[in-house]
This record gives C-alpha cells, sequence and structure tokens, in this order.
C-alpha cells in the first residue's frame, strides 16, 4: 500500500505542479491564437494527461513504469496509456467532426 500512497501523491504533486506553472501561459497563447484564426481547433494534451476532476495527472503507472522520460516526451508505456485515455475521452473528435463537415460542404 505504501507505494500506491508514493504514486498518488507523486500525480498529484504532477497535478499541482502542472496547474501553477503552465495552465495559464498556455491558455493565453491559445487565446492569442483563437481570436486571430477563428476557426482553429485547440487541443490541449493536459486534458489527456491530468485529470482535473480528481487533481491528478498520469505521470507513473502501478508498477512504476514512468510515462514520460522528460519533462513532455511520453515514453512506450506512456503512449500506450495515454493513447487509450484520448480513445475513451475522444479527445480528437472536435477534429473529426470538423472534418466531416468540411467534406460536406465541399460534396454540396
Amino acid at each position: 500500500m505504501e507505494i500506491r500512497n508514493f504514486i498518488s501523491r507523486l500525480n498529484k504533486e504532477y497535478f499541482e505542479e502542472f496547474r501553477e506553472r503552465e495552465k495559464d501561459l498556455v491558455n493565453e497563447e491559445n487565446k492569442r491564437i483563437v481570436c486571430r484564426f477563428r476557426d482553429i481547433i485547440v487541443l490541449d494534451r493536459m486534458d489527456y494527461i491530468c485529470d482535473e476532476k480528481n487533481e491528478k495527472c498520469y505521470s507513473i503507472d502501478d508498477q512504476l513504469n514512468k510515462y514520460f522520460y522528460d519533462y513532455g516526451h511520453h515514453t512506450m508505456d506512456g503512449a500506450e496509456f495515454f493513447g487509450k485515455r484520448i480513445d475513451d475521452q475522444k479527445w480528437f473528435k472536435p477534429v473529426f467532426e470538423r472534418v466531416e463537415s468540411i467534406k460536406k460542404i465541399k460534396s454540396e
């Protein structure tokens, strides 16, 4: 059980660091881009890396497999884990919907 507490604490600390350091900077840049390019779709990778409801970001699993090599590059374990989260959360849904709407307009 001690390992689970360690992992839980580590993922919680990662969330706190993300929330304090990166969120505002990324959101400000996203706002600037969206204001300039109204039709752009902005996907924030932190939406699949973190779970805001439970206030944690995923950085390591129960077997102590790391999800990142460094500040942001996924390990193979991370790629597998986050790939599943991306699918489960339908993270690309806005992009797929936009592509379909463009196809529809072009076919008319």
